[in-house]
């Protein structure tokens, strides 16, 4: 099976779930609706193609690696052309990654988490038993049609090995 390695980079980025009580919530991840956001407009689609950002974000699935976490701080906006999350984060290098063949998801992101580690984010219909049961929720799915927040990915969580673990 082919998967997609995306490396997502940049000074800023807005990695932000749905407002509660008008408040944005800051998302240790990129979302799914982010992503899809991210690849829709890089395949020409327009914010009124509401089925197929649907079908893409339906039909995507994510695991990520953080490599360095970032600071939450206020942001403002400004425009610009593409960026991740928000107009005010574009992205510090070319974001077209390389293709990994692997059995299953899990198997492609520890193939690219031994290269270069990092804590783990893996969808939790994904991971073996050995990953453990304390899931992580992530609200970020949209309904495009409506562009609101229609549910949450499941991910449970390995933190990156300390120096002592290696």
């Amino acid at each position: 099976m082919a998967f997609l390695i995306v490396r997502l980079a940049a000074p800023l980025m807005a990695l932000q779930g749905p407002r509660i009580d008008g408040e944005p919530q800051s998302l240790p991840i990129p979302t799914r609706s982010l992503l899809t956001g991210l690849f829709g407009s890089a395949l020409g689609y327009s914010r009124r193609d509401h089925t197929r950002l649907q079908a893409l974000q339906d039909n995507i699935r994510v695991a990520v690696i953080v490599h360095r976490a970032g600071v939450e701080i206020s942001d403002y906006q400004i425009a610009g052309p593409l960026f991740i999350g928000r107009n005010s984060c574009p992205p510090a290098s070319r974001i077209a990654g390389e293709i990994v063949e692997a059995a299953s998801l899990e198997e492609a992101t520890l193939e690219i988490a031994r290269k270069r580690p990092g804590d783990i984010y893996l969808p939790a219909e994904d991971v073996t038993a050995a990953w453990g049961d304390l899931p992580l929720s992530v609200p970020g799915r949209r309904d495009w049609a409506t562009y609101r927040h229609s549910g949450a990915d499941l991910y449970v969580h390995r933190a990156a090995p300390r120096n002592s673990d290696v």
